[in-house]
């Protein structure tokens, strides 16, 4: 499921994600062990699949229209 957002479109939260599980993080490369999270970047407001550590230096945060945190074996929403 990769979902980008339009602008002023509030990102939809699933309760699981929906398709294949994502293995690697989409700007360093890691590979997932615990959790993963699909969620937008200040530099372009782009929304990329990525690392907690990706997270933490590039992300906006966490909740509609700014991201979503999944367990990287189930698939399972973590996003409090």
């Amino acid at each position: 499921m990769e979902w980008k957002s339009l602008p002023g479109i509030p990102h939809p939260r699933a309760s699981e994600w929906s398709g294949p599980l994502p293995t690697r993080c989409e700007i360093c490369g890691a590979r997932f062990r615990d959790e993963f999270l699909e969620a937008r970047i200040r530099a372009l407001g782009t929304w990329l699949i990525m690392c907690a550590e990706c997270h933490r230096l590039r992300g906006i945060g966490l909740g509609p229209d700014t991201g979503w945190k999944y367990d990287a074996r189930t698939g399972r929403n973590l996003t409090d």
